[in-house]
């Protein structure tokens, strides 16, 4: 009978020494796994955060370039260089602010509650910079329209031609206007999805 408790004794302290190994494991893989996921947090943080310097190095290169082509090469008016280049600098220094508000230290210090509530506003925020952007971009392509058509590029060409040339760039700016709002479409949702992930990745930490 001595024998008998002895042997079930053996048995559930091997037992014992087998739930401990798998919960040791299973506590080292949650661990590996919470790892791997603030990892993942901070990299897409920083992703969104160099999204935004790129935009702004972006803009000022435009504002450098653009209303100097404007200018000398198609006489536009000073009012409307002004104009577009305090637009473009305006645009590209909110997308920098807004991209730059989730930091690396917000998240490495494990304060996820605040950055969670950070980045919803961010997302909010991208949204509406982006339809403000539009509605700006719409009077502001007929203004390029307007000034194109009136250039003095073609005063020394006869009616016919003079009158061909505006139409045909017109036409390509029309064009190039279009590649340029799809080009934005494409990184107001690339900046979109780098926010979305990283709200479900923070989400997730809470859990």
């Amino acid at each position: 009978m001595e024998n008998h408790n002895n042997f079930n004794d053996l048995g559930f302290e091997e037992m014992r020494q087998q739930m401990a190994e798998l919960k040791q494991q299973l506590d080292h893989q949650i661990q590996v796994n919470e790892e791997r996921l603030k990892k993942d947090v901070i990299q897409n943080s920083e992703r969104i955060n160099s999204f935004g310097s790129w935009m702004l190095l972006g803009g000022i290169t435009a504002v450098i370039l653009v209303p100097i082509g404007f200018y000398y090469m198609y006489g536009f008016s000073i009012l409307c260089c002004v104009v577009t280049s305090l637009l473009v600098i305006c645009d590209a220094s909110f997308d920098y602010y807004n991209a730059h508000r989730i930091k690396k230290a917000d998240l490495t210090n494990k304060n996820f509650s605040e950055a969670l509530h950070t980045l919803v506003s961010m997302k909010k925020s991208h949204r509406t910079s982006f339809a403000v952007g539009l509605t700006c971009l719409v009077p502001m392509i007929f203004w390029w329209g307007y000034e194109l058509y009136h250039t003095p590029f073609f005063d020394k060409m006869s009616g016919d031609a003079a009158e061909f040339g505006r139409w045909t760039i017109i036409g390509g700016g029309a064009i190039g206007a279009i590649i340029g709002l799809i080009i934005s479409i494409r990184l107001y949702k690339k900046q979109g999805n780098n926010i979305n992930q990283l709200i479900e990745m923070v989400e997730q930490t809470q859990e």
